[in-house]
């Protein structure tokens, strides 16, 4: 999460709707609800933030169905670039309208504007004023919920592992197919196995 980006979105919508809260579910790997506290209460807007810790996966279920959607801004790195990000994948299940930067693998379980909306990262001003637009737009917010539990649905392991089954069977049965013990010729004319 790119804090920095996070809270100078919160101040945008605070400034525009008062009565937005952030609810922060968990603890991060090395402090950041702590950091994210502390740059919220130098930005005068700590009152916006409500950390609830770490919390059973009854507790965040429970907590996810009263959210009117999900934040998840993200520095533009490699490694956001690399890595799976199965916190979305779980909103998406959960049925929550997204906000995410538009990094890595958000862009490959996000369709703009059909399961989330995706701003560019760094950009917090497009952070808010997405996170503005769901937060006016019920239908809107329906919509996107419904794209985002049905895209989740694509990225469940029985869906996985069928489409992967899939792909092996068709490389092992597609046209074209090899030997799997394909024979080459060696420069010193011999023959070899690969």
């Amino acid at each position: 999460i790119d804090l920095t980006e996070l809270v100078a979105a919160l101040v945008a919508i605070h400034q525009a709707r008062s009565d937005v809260r952030l609810v922060v579910v968990g603890r991060g790997e090395g402090g950041e609800e702590q950091a994210l506290v502390a740059m919220a209460e130098r930005a005068g807007i700590r009152a916006m933030i409500d950390y609830r810790g770490w919390l059973q996966p009854a507790q965040i279920r429970a907590v996810l169905g009263e959210a009117d959607l999900a934040l998840s801004p993200m520095r533009d790195t490699l490694i956001n670039r690399a890595r799976g990000l199965a916190k979305l994948l779980e909103l998406m299940g959960a049925g929550l309208p997204i906000v995410a930067s538009a990094v890595g693998q958000a862009g490959e379980y996000l369709e703009h504007e059909r399961s989330g909306l995706l701003c560019p990262p760094g950009d917090p001003a497009a952070l808010a004023a997405a996170a503005l637009r769901l937060l006016a737009d019920g239908d809107l917010r329906a919509r996107l919920a419904a794209g985002a539990r049905a895209g989740a649905a694509h990225f469940n392991w029985d869906t996985l592992a069928a489409t992967a089954e899939a792909a092996y069977t068709s490389f092992q049965d597609g046209p074209g197919r090899r030997s799997s013990r394909s024979k080459c010729s060696k420069s010193g004319g011999g023959s070899g196995s690969l």
